[in-house]
């Protein structure tokens, strides 16, 4: 008989302790958390191949190739432009001072990134990333990109 109520005591013990794990787990996975920074898997510079220059554009060059970069902090991004010799004509600035950085992970590849301009979070940028490649929302341009480093 004794043995019997240990049994069920350290049954019940491990259930409780089961589901109390459970309910821990499922709230650190959360999809909607925001986390500072960027994830690795997105840091870096990530980079188009040449492109025909939008019709805007044409007295800058012949070819346009966008950098994005994604660091600690925030994001940054550059077009430059290209002779029809692929020999550089014209580097553009920068988009913007940034910081602030935060992401939070969509599912299926895709990632949010937002960093504040200012005082409000309104560089906005999607990522759908797969490998060494992406697709980048809010950049100028639906190319892909490919991490260069």
């Amino acid at each position: 008989m004794k043995r019997v109520t240990q049994l069920g005591i350290a049954v019940l013990f491990g259930l409780s302790s089961g589901a109390a794990l459970a309910g821990t787990t499922s709230q650190s996975a959360s999809a909607a958390t925001w986390h500072r920074g960027a994830p690795s898997a997105l840091k870096g510079t990530w980079r188009t191949n040449y492109y025909r220059t939008s019709k805007v554009f044409k007295s800058a060059g012949y070819y346009t190739r966008t950098t994005f970069f994604v660091g600690s902090t925030g994001t940054d991004g550059v077009n430059d432009f290209y002779s029809k010799g692929k020999k550089l004509v014209e580097s553009g600035s920068g988009w913007g001072v940034n910081h602030s950085l935060r992401w939070r992970y969509l599912g299926n590849h895709y990632y949010r990134l937002e960093s504040k301009n200012g005082s409000t979070y309104d560089m906005i940028h999607t990522m759908y990333v797969r490998g060494h490649k992406a697709k980048i929302s809010n950049t100028g341009t639906k190319h892909v990109y490919y991490k260069i480093r």
